[in-house]
């Protein structure tokens, strides 16, 4: 009885112990699945982060064409502090591509000079680029607005329900039903009740006949 009892209760602990290993590999498949997911969010990530660095790098690259363009065609035109700046830069030693002149134009707005060689650098051109085109826009806003002529005053929507000119539109009567001309259907008639009517039908035509020749002989009679 002790054996069988031991190897009763040994069998059930190797089977707890089964169950304990199916739930730890269970838990061990879904953290290993968890993390790779985890590594692919971190790699989708990662490439976004990269694309988005290379899309900013050719912003900040078409910025810095268009103030070159910008600043190049001013110093052709003689408006810009940059022709100024080459003649002084070429006497000097250093390098005049690493040189960054900031001056004011003649709207008080700054101008620079040379191509940026710094992010920061580009980052103050983009604000003032944006800026100079807030002002132009404003400008643009003003100029049509004293151009066009004034709006009229908005009027809010008379109610016509409530206006007493306009007679109110009388209401509709519920419907009646004409109750007192209804006519029941018909009942089937029985035998009986056909054959007495038959019956009676006859007795007055019988009767109708009877009348008329009694009213033809009278007056016959009275011909006479």
């Amino acid at each position: 009885m002790a054996d069988s009892t031991r190897s009763r209760e040994w069998i059930e602990a190797c089977k707890r112990n089964e169950m304990l290993l199916v739930d730890e590999r269970a838990r061990r498949e879904a953290g290993e699945k968890n993390t790779n997911e985890r590594f692919d969010e971190i790699a989708l990530a990662q490439t976004g982060l990269q694309s988005a660095m290379v899309a900013m790098q050719q912003q900040l690259q078409n910025i810095a064409d268009q103030m070159k363009q910008y600043n190049h065609g001013r110093s052709v035109l003689g408006e810009g502090p940059t022709a100024a700046h080459m003649e002084r830069g070429s006497t000097s030693h250093s390098a005049p591509s690493r040189q960054t002149n900031t001056n004011s134009d003649g709207n008080g707005g700054g101008v620079l000079s040379l191509r940026p060689t710094s992010v920061l650098q580009a980052v103050s051109l983009a604000k003032r680029q944006e800026s100079s085109v807030h002002a132009i826009v404003r400008r643009a806003t003003t100029l049509t607005k004293n151009l066009l002529p004034p709006k009229p005053p908005f009027r809010t929507p008379q109610n016509f329900s409530h206006n007493p000119r306009i007679p109110p539109t009388p209401q509709k009567l519920p419907f009646k039903s004409n109750t007192e001309n209804y006519n029941p259907p018909r009942r089937l008639l029985t035998a009986a009740e056909m054959k007495s009517r038959r019956d009676k039908n006859l007795v007055k035509i019988a009767m109708r006949f009877l009348s008329r020749g009694i009213d033809a002989s009278t007056d016959r009679y009275t011909s006479l």
